[in-house]
C-alpha cells in the first residue's frame, strides 16, 4: 500500500506517492500565477482544486500506480491565504494571498483595540495585514454582500480538504496563522472575533495534523483516479511540515529562507 502527498503552495502544487518507507515512486508539479488586482494580491481557489486534481492524475499515471494501492493521503498547503464559500464549498471570492497587504487599517483597529503584547501573547504572532482576522474584517467592511454569504472561511489547505471529503476542517498549524487561534488555549478566541463583530461560527472546525478526516468521496474519487476507502489524514502549514521533515525536537530547530 502508498501513501500519497499533496502540496499546495503559493505559486506550484505537487502531488507524490510513497511507499511505506518513504521511497518516492512518482511525482508532479505545476506552477501558477498570483493574480494582481487593483485592492492587493489574489488567487483563484477554483485553480487551486484544478492543480490538485490534474497533479494527482498525473503523479498516479507517470508512476503506473492503482487508485486502490493508495491507502492514505494528506495536504500541506500555503498558510494564511483563504477563500470565502458559501454552504456548498463554492468561492464567493478570489481567495486572498498571504502576500496581500490591503487591511492596513483594519491592522490598527486591532492594535488599537486589543493591544500588540496581548496579541502576540495569545496567537505567537505579530498583527500584520497578511493574516485572515484583519482581511476578514476589510471583507465584512468592503464586500459586505461575500461576507453576509459567507459560511466558511477556508485556507488553501482547508480548501482541498473540503473537495476531498466534504468536510470543512483545518489544522492547528493552520488556525494560527489567522490571528483568531489561541495558542495557549487551543481554540478560537471567540470573545475577540465578537468585539470586531466577525462571526466565530465562519471558521472551520479544529483538528490536529494525523487524525482522519473521512475517506475520499466516490466522485472525487473517480475523477482522481483514487479509490473511495483512500484515508484522508489532517495535514498541516506546509513550512510546519517541511520543519517536522528536517527532524525538529527539543533543542533543534530549523531556519527556512524564502
Amino acid at each position: 500500500m502508498y501513501l500519497l502527498g499533496i502540496d499546495l503552495g503559493t505559486t506550484g502544487c505537487k502531488s507524490m506517492v510513497f511507499d511505506p518507507l518513504g521511497a518516492i515512486l512518482s511525482s508532479n508539479y505545476i506552477e501558477y500565477d498570483l493574480i494582481i488586482t487593483p485592492e492587493g494580491i489574489e488567487q483563484d481557489a477554483h485553480a487551486w482544486w484544478a492543480n490538485v486534481r490534474d497533479t494527482v492524475t498525473a503523479c498516479l499515471s507517470k508512476g503506473n500506480i492503482q487508485g486502490e494501492d493508495i491507502s492514505a493521503l494528506s495536504v500541506s498547503s500555503q498558510g494564511i491565504a483563504f477563500v470565502p464559500v458559501d454552504s456548498n464549498g463554492n468561492p464567493l471570492y478570489n481567495a486572498i494571498s498571504w502576500l496581500d497587504g490591503r487591511s492596513t487599517e483594519e491592522v490598527k483597529i486591532i492594535i488599537e483595540s486589543v493591544g500588540s503584547d496581548s496579541m502576540f501573547y495569545h496567537t505567537g504572532k505579530n498583527v500584520n495585514p497578511c493574516y485572515v482576522l484583519p482581511q476578514l474584517m476589510w471583507i465584512k467592511k468592503h464586500r459586505p454582500e461575500v461576507y453576509d454569504n459567507t459560511y466558511k472561511v477556508l485556507m488553501a489547505h482547508d480548501y482541498i480538504i473540503y473537495n476531498l471529503t466534504g468536510r470543512m476542517v483545518t489544522d492547528l498549524s493552520m488556525a494560527s496563522g489567522t490571528l483568531a487561534y489561541d495558542i495557549h488555549e487551543k481554540k478560537w478566541m471567540t470573545d475577540l472575533l465578537d468585539r470586531f463583530d466577525i462571526d466565530s461560527n465562519k471558521l472551520p472546525d479544529l483538528m490536529v495534523m494525523g487524525q482522519t478526516v473521512g475517506t475520499v468521496l466516490p466522485n472525487v474519487a473517480r475523477e482522481l483516479g483514487l479509490s473511495s476507502k483512500t484515508k484522508v489524514i489532517a495535514g498541516a502549514q506546509d513550512q510546519r511540515c517541511a520543519s517536522l521533515g528536517a527532524g525538529i525536537d527539543k533543542g533543534i530547530f530549523t531556519v527556512s529562507l524564502g
